[in-house]
């Protein structure tokens, strides 16, 4: 089973820019992805004495495969071993995103397309290899920050932890 656990109230400010729209706002959550799925209501577990805290509330299921998006940074994404989790980051203007890396040693990176220099969403499958915790991340880029002089365009970075089981 996947699950995701949402880390910060504050992910509308830190998950990017809406097409045509304005630094820090969020981005919309597209058909299937983990922020999709956080809508699904799902039962609470019966309380008793003993229980832990993850067994009292438990976090809403997603459906395997599931895919992030800039909409779920700063979540954490609950794997058993053996599952997947893709990861699509849209380009938004002038922006487009790295291809997302993972540090740890609990999920590898199984594939990846796109991204920045291009204009295509940044993709990568990762796979659950073994008990831990690993980390996704990518961070937003476009050609004038290289230039000289940089233009002043800010970057945004996107992050989620993998916690494998």
């Amino acid at each position: 089973m996947i699950t995701i656990i949402v880390l910060t109230a504050a992910c509308a400010a830190a998950c990017g820019a809406q097409q045509g729209g304005s630094p820090g706002a969020a981005a919309p959550a597209a058909s299937g992805s983990a922020a999709a799925a956080r809508i699904a209501s799902v039962p609470p577990a019966p309380r008793g004495a003993g229980t832990s805290p993850s067994a009292r509330s438990p976090s809403p299921a997603l459906v395997s495969p599931a895919t992030l998006t800039e909409a779920d940074s700063g979540a954490a994404v609950r794997l058993s071993a053996g599952q997947s989790v893709v990861v699509v980051l849209s380009s938004h203007g002038v922006l487009s995103w790295h291809t997302p890396a993972a540090t740890g040693t609990a999920v590898r990176r199984t594939s990846a397309t796109g991204g920045y220099p291009g204009q295509r969403p940044a993709s990568a499958t990762f796979f659950a290899a073994r008990r831990g915790s690993a980390t996704l991340s990518a961070v937003s880029d476009t050609a004038c920050l290289h230039a000289r002089p940089a233009c002043t365009v800010p970057q945004q970075g996107w992050q989620v932890t993998v916690i494998v089981s």
